[in-house]
């Protein structure tokens, strides 16, 4: 459901957990333009290979999220294998196929040299260096938790290192720490218990498993704010699990200071 107050009528203390990338900032933005560079970089190398431009992002994903799920890195999963899949994917093979191929040997697919494919990698490794746009309401938002004296924590699977920088790029205010952890039902339970006693406990994130389903199991108040990018293996989360869901970080603020 969505909410939207306007006073701060606070009820009763908060502490106020918020993931970082796609919800404090538009990670998913960032990936999106690098991805579509890699893509056309590797289709210049590729003669006639071609697909819609109109779901070349689509397709991209398709293949990305195959190898992701197949990878034990899952999606920190070296690039040069969505290099190596996209070639043979253009060439026809299916996103499982050329996930499952490039996995078991990236190196026998030389359909682009390997010089070639060092420098899209390195120029897709440079473009994922931009910082990401704030998403709508996060200085908003977090300028009235401040004002209110409420502690803000960000919650992040992230190295602790970008994320800090990044708040520092942006300036952003109020933020007291910044814990990178394997998010789990432990973790929250664990952040729950640092809490005053009697106070309300708020997680606000774009991932509906790592963020709402795991903060819900463990008894937080969850409030969805959606990003870019949802992964395939979410669809199967229900959005219900959310107790609220919001379309700018400011209004998740206000349902957290006013619920």
């Amino acid at each position: 459901m969505y909410w939207q107050f306007m006073n701060d009528n606070v009820k009763q203390d908060i502490l106020f957990l918020t993931d970082a990338d796609n919800t404090l900032w538009d990670t998913d933005g960032v990936f999106r333009h690098a991805q579509l560079r890699l893509l056309s970089d590797v289709k210049k190398q590729i003669p006639g290979a071609v697909n819609s431009e109109e779901h070349e992002l689509a397709f991209l994903r398709c293949y990305d999220q195959a190898i992701a799920e197949r990878h034990h890195s899952g999606l920190k999963y070296p690039p040069d294998l969505l290099v190596r899949a996209l070639t043979i994917g253009l060439s026809g093979a299916t996103a499982d196929k050329a996930a499952t191929k490039v996995i078991a040997k990236p190196s026998s697919f030389e359909m682009i040299p390997e010089d070639q494919i060092d420098l899209i990698v390195a120029t897709y490794s440079s473009n994922l260096k931009c910082p990401p746009k704030l998403r709508d309401g996060v200085l908003k938002g977090l300028n009235r938790l401040q004002d209110l004296n409420i502690k803000v924590v960000v919650v992040t699977e992230s190295d602790k290192d970008k994320i800090e920088a990044l708040i520092k790029h942006h300036s952003l205010p109020g933020i007291t720490q910044v814990i990178s952890a394997q998010k789990n039902v432990a973790l929250y339970k664990r952040l729950k218990k640092t809490a005053k006693q009697g106070a309300k406990t708020v997680m606000v994130g774009d991932q509906l498993d790592r963020d709402i389903h795991f903060a819900h199991q463990a008894g937080l108040t969850t409030i969805h704010f959606q990003g870019g990018f949802n992964p395939k293996w979410n669809s199967k989360i229900p959005i219900f699990e959310a107790d609220y869901s919001v379309s700018s970080f400011d209004v998740a603020v206000t349902i957290a200071l006013n619920s």
